[in-house]
């Protein structure tokens, strides 16, 4: 994007101190700090580089659930929050929130009035420039052969990912720069995700044994899942087959106020902006410690877990549902893990045709929480369906069911089901559109509503 270069890479800075980085990157006023100071604080740089994204998870499945079939807006009526209502109800289009104006947060009101793809933009540019500078102060070969560039190409990868899940364009490139439909985005971020992987590799092993984060678990899981909606499913399944039972990749969460994670925030404990969907309510325990139960054995699903107090929204009308996967304040979100990873490999088969194959992966997830097995779906449509429930169950509130809706092309069927008038299925978005900004800025980019792309259910 048209924005200064050091403005946009220091900005980043700050979210470094959650990995307990060096002190020049824990002071509100990194702007103080020049290229010089920034070389010798390679480490931390990394650690922004791939961090910083991690700041935006829980906005990102907020915003993803009210979209979807999920969440539904269960606060008051006021002018901010309101906001989250009109994603709720539909009310989404090119030049609206959450993907147009000025990145910024208010922490004095707890509100965050962020722009998902400009943020995702901004940070993936700072990778971007953390690669050049590793390069610089170093030389090429090193920065392919040592964890600070595996780090770094990932945050590039994750950004890329996110920003193509969320919105259905984006640019690639530095402006200016034409926006490329997030068809067209995976494959780029597949082989973004091979580097990853590939400079990993290159890695001494004892390092990258005693890093935290098995970074080419990451890389696959996350290839396997862009190869997967690039409809390349066979390579997909490949790399997917690849990750090991029990790996996960999370974003890190705090008690501190900037870092805390914001689900934990909208359970009933803390504030209730956002409850589950009432077509979910029947299935529900009803009580502290519930769970949303299975949708072919009515057996309670562990991967949901879920309370119902008796209590309202901050509407004071809405009953409010609440959810327990992120407890506090400091709960991690799952990013890219093996369940993942398996659902990519039982998708796979289902698009093979090969419906037992498919149905063993799902049944073997099950029974990891003690859910009884499935026979195998008679039809297509029973296997999809099937599919969608188990990646419903085990991807719950990681916000990925907005895109599930829109690949299959059932947000419109499952909203219309619904018969709620206040969220139609006719004319409802699927998928949010790309940032407004960029056609303010860039020149490529043609700042005309009915050119951009703003999809709905069909």
């Amino acid at each position: 994007m048209n924005w200064t270069k050091k403005a946009r890479a220091l900005a980043v800075l700050p979210v470094a101190m959650a990995f307990g980085a060096c002190d020049i990157l824990t002071i509100r006023d990194p702007g103080r700090y020049d290229d010089e100071d920034l070389d010798e604080a390679l480490e931390a740089v990394a650690n922004s580089a791939e961090g910083a994204v991690q700041e935006w998870i829980d906005w990102y499945v907020i915003w993803q659930s009210l979209l979807s079939d999920v969440y539904m807006f269960t606060g008051p009526h006021v002018a901010y929050y309101d906001t989250w209502g009109l994603i709720d109800e539909g009310w989404i289009d090119y030049g609206t929130f959450p993907t147009n104006g000025t990145n910024g947060d208010m922490y004095w009101t707890y509100a965050y009035t962020g722009n998902f793809p400009d943020a995702m933009a901004q940070h993936k540019w700072f990778a971007v420039e953390s690669w050049e500078r590793l390069v610089r102060v170093k030389n090429e070969e090193f920065a392919n052969s040592d964890l600070m560039g595996v780090q770094i190409l990932l945050g590039k990868a994750l950004y890329d990912m996110y920003t193509a899940l969320f919105s259905c364009e984006a640019v690639l490139d530095e402006a200016p720069s034409q926006m490329y439909a997030d068809e067209q985005i995976y494959p780029q971020v597949a082989d973004t995700f091979a580097r990853v992987i590939e400079v990993a590799l290159n890695v001494d092993p004892e390092v990258l044994e005693r890093s935290k984060t098995e970074y080419v678990n990451v890389a696959r899981t996350g290839r396997a899942l862009m190869l997967m909606l690039s409809g390349e499913y066979d390579e997909a399944a490949a790399e997917a087959s690849a990750v090991p039972d029990g790996f996960t990749y999370d974003a890190v969460k705090t008690n501190v106020f900037r870092d805390w994670n914001k689900l934990a925030y909208l359970n009933g404990r803390f504030n209730r902006y956002a409850g589950l969907m009432s077509w979910l309510w029947d299935r529900i325990d009803i009580g502290l410690n519930g769970f949303i139960k299975d949708e072919r054995t009515g057996v309670p699903d562990t991967r949901m877990p879920v309370s119902f107090l008796n209590q309202r929204g901050s509407d004071s009308e809405t009953p409010y549902y609440g959810q327990r996967k992120y407890p506090d304040f400091g709960s991690p979100i799952p990013m890219l893990h093996s369940g993942h990873a398996r659902l990519i490999e039982a998708e796979a088969k289902v698009m093979q045709g090969d419906y037992a194959g498919a149905t063993g992966l799902l049944n073997s997830l099950r029974a990891g929480v003690g859910l009884p097995s499935v026979a195998v779906p008679a039809t297509e449509d029973d296997m999809i369906d099937f599919l969608l429930d188990e990646r419903f169950a085990e991807l719950f509130l990681e916000g990925h069911r907005a895109v599930d809706l829109h690949r299959f092309r059932l947000t419109r069927r499952v909203f219309d089901d619904m018969n709620d008038v206040i969220r139609p299925g006719t004319g409802r978005p699927s998928k949010f559109p790309g940032s407004s900004r960029e056609g303010q800025l860039n020149k490529d980019v043609e700042n005309v509503k009915n050119v951009r792309c703003s999809p709905v259910g069909v």
